[in-house]
């Protein structure tokens, strides 16, 4: 069974594993504005930023927008073609 200390320690490690996920998504938007007009790395991004969802999605960690982010449409959002 897991004591208090085992809790606390995993309650850390969400908190660093949350911090690192928000700077790469952080990191990835920045680069996605940078190379927008390059469809081959757009492409990485975004499989990137699923791969990131969906980690935190098993984490049950809820996507909090950065102050500046927009929507921005994806690749394969159809909606773009």
């Amino acid at each position: 069974m897991a004591t208090k200390d085992d809790i606390a320690d995993l309650a850390g490690q969400l908190t660093s594993i949350e911090r690192e996920l928000k700077t790469i998504r952080r990191d990835l938007d920045d680069l996605c504005e940078k190379v927008k007009n390059v469809s081959g790395f757009r492409k990485k991004i975004d499989h990137a930023l699923e791969r990131i969802g969906a980690v935190e999605r098993h984490l049950g960690i809820q996507k909090q927008a950065l102050p500046d982010e927009r929507h921005r449409p994806r690749l394969n959002d159809r909606r773009t073609q």
